[in-house]
């Protein structure tokens, strides 16, 4: 048999037409540009003598696409070409997976589209349809074996518990917002005396401690150079001092802050003015301390009056609540968090519904 005519043979086995892609084939550490190419084999442009033929070699074919290469792995057997300064190879072991990616690729190139590599990830990972008796039974809804049964209820039973589960979420938000009044800020205090100075001059000494009604409390040395006393107004305690000794000071300055012997704590809150008329309504608050106890059902002291023609828009106000819990006397001066909530009976039950499923349901995402 001639042996050219085995050679034709051998170029003719790919039974495809060939192309000439801007592609590269590296074997080994080298890399070879491609001179054709098509779906079932290539040629490489290397002299014969660098590689030997019926030789089995991994070759990685390297597409050059709009800013990325997408390199594809398989196997290939050698076979020498007419050409001496080429050399063919021959894929083998191409499942169908790879066929279709190369169509697709070759396709992309010849219209000359721009593809994306989510676009090419997405073909490679296609698989094909399945064929034969079971393909035709998942097709039609018959295979019911007890596993696939129990697959489908749990799946069903999962994606319901999600929908339910994020309506309750999304819907005790909007019931908190509806029936939340915010506040701006909150912290356990206790009710003080401010110790303000009647005259100017230097102030020369401010006690410390406990101090009875009438109790000297400091001293400022007036510029007459005659010293004036200030004492205290009731049996207290010098919780901090704002002046210096030594600093100037003027009428109207405030020396230091009493507080009394046997205080009472309390919560003192700010609003908005624009929602101080909620309050008027009607209305239990909810604070949660800093140690993460929350008490429920808390009584407003007093409601805030407000002078309408003093006051604008923004404006905070100060609203006071007696907390009768022994915890906030452990937690004076440390903050809190008030929520005041509308007394409405059935948006109130829909809104502690909802919110604390919506609170379970939100603890257990992702965060």
């Amino acid at each position: 048999m001639n042996k050219e005519f085995i050679k034709f043979e051998a170029d003719v086995q790919r039974q495809h037409a060939r192309y000439r892609l801007p592609l590269t084939c590296a074997i080994g550490d080298r890399l070879y540009s491609v001179s054709d190419w098509s779906v079932a084999g290539l040629s490489i442009a290397a002299e014969n003598a660098a590689f030997l033929p019926d030789r089995n070699y991994n070759l990685k074919l390297v597409f050059p696409f709009d800013g990325y290469d997408f390199i594809v792995s398989l196997d290939a057997v050698s076979e020498r070409g007419s050409d001496p300064e080429t050399m063919e190879f021959r894929y083998i072991n191409v499942d169908a997976a790879r066929l279709r990616l190369f169509r697709y690729i070759l396709d992309a190139y010849l219209a000359g589209e721009i593809v994306t590599a989510g676009e090419i990830l997405d073909v490679s990972r296609r698989q094909d349809e399945p064929a034969g008796p079971k393909a035709n039974a998942a097709a039609t809804g018959t295979d019911r074996s007890p596993m696939f049964v129990l697959g489908q209820a749990l799946r069903l039973a999962l994606v319901t518990a999600i929908s339910v589960g994020l309506v309750a979420f999304v819907g005790g938000s909007i019931a908190q917002r509806l029936n939340v009044i915010p506040t701006e800020s909150a912290a356990v205090t206790l009710d003080s005396v401010p110790l303000l100075t009647p005259n100017s001059g230097v102030l020369t000494n401010v006690v410390s401690g406990v101090v009875a009604r009438g109790q000297m409390v400091a001293t400022i040395m007036l510029p007459s150079e005659t010293t004036a006393t200030l004492f205290s107004p009731c049996d207290c305690t010098v919780a901090s001092v704002q002046a210096s000794i030594g600093s100037n000071v003027a009428p109207g300055d405030q020396i230091a802050t009493l507080r009394s012997n046997d205080p009472v704590p309390y919560v003192q809150a700010w609003v908005r003015r624009e929602n101080v008329m909620d309050l008027y309504r009607g209305v239990t608050a909810e604070v949660e301390l800093y140690d993460g106890t929350v008490i429920r059902g808390v009584q407003l002291a007093q409601l805030p009056v407000v002078d309408a023609s003093a006051a604008e828009p923004g404006d905070l106000v100060e609203v006071r609540l007696d907390v009768p819990a022994p915890q906030v006397a452990l937690q004076v001066d440390r903050p809190v968090v008030v929520r005041f909530i509308r007394n409405n009976l059935i948006s109130s039950t829909v809104n502690n519904t909802l919110g604390r499923f919506g609170n379970w349901f939100g603890g257990l995402l992702p965060s």
